[in-house]
């Protein structure tokens, strides 16, 4: 019985290392802007790029992404964006290379840090299969603040190939001079079945530790 419980939390422990695999090592972040037309790439780098900028009425203190460690797939940041006047402005990251190879639920998680009286600001993530560059093929997860905020939402796209891409979207619609800081997380999530084996083998360690205390006691 015990060695059952074993083998079933060295699957777990499989399982959930599995369903985690997402390689930040080969992974590609690029970074556009739009005011309304076509999109411009204004950073690039390996596993991390940043970017800053004035583009029309907005000036772009710093935009960022960041390929994490797994269950994180892509991180970004959009701060201290101001704009001089009205109009709307599009950024665009994306992380391309990744290397996770299964149906996958993705967790996106929005935030708004700080938002002008009269801005909104819409923030989106998509997947492309393909592996495209400020692509928004596969929405992932999609919601507008009109002030502070903090949204989550679970997306289940099925079996995805080896070497997709992750996009994440920032659209700033400003009604006047102001400012805003936003940022956006999109993560792995075990589907269910991981999660019952990983259940599994926990059960399997209290069981194992209340026969050992068992057995101890009436030796």
């Amino acid at each position: 019985m015990i060695g059952s419980f074993k083998r079933t939390l060295g699957i777990a422990s499989v399982a959930l290392a599995a369903a985690f695999v997402a390689s930040a090592a080969e992974a590609t972040v690029f970074i556009g802007e739009s005011t309304g037309g076509s999109i411009t790439q204004i950073g690039t780098g390996a596993n991390s790029a940043s970017a800053s900028g004035t583009f029309g009425i907005f000036t772009v203190t710093s935009a960022s992404g960041t390929a994490t460690t797994a269950p994180d797939y892509l991180l970004s940041n959009a701060t201290a964006v101001t704009s001089s006047g009205s109009g709307t402005l599009t950024l665009y990251v994306t992380e391309t290379g990744v290397t996770q190879n299964a149906a996958q639920l993705f967790l996106s998680t929005f935030s708004s840090n700080a938002l002008a009286s009269g801005f909104s600001v819409t923030e989106q993530t998509f997947l492309d299969a393909a592996g495209g560059v400020f692509t928004t093929v596969t929405p992932l997860g999609s919601t507008t603040f009109t002030a502070g905020g903090f949204v989550s939402q679970i997306a289940n796209p099925g079996a995805i190939p080896s070497g997709f891409s992750i996009t994440e979207v920032y659209t700033l619609t400003a009604a006047g001079a102001g400012n805003f800081q936003a940022n956006i997380d999109v993560s792995a999530v075990p589907e269910p079945a991981t999660w019952a084996m990983l259940i599994l083998g926990f059960l399997g360690v209290g069981f194992t530790a209340y026969r050992k205390k068992m057995s101890f006691r009436f030796a």
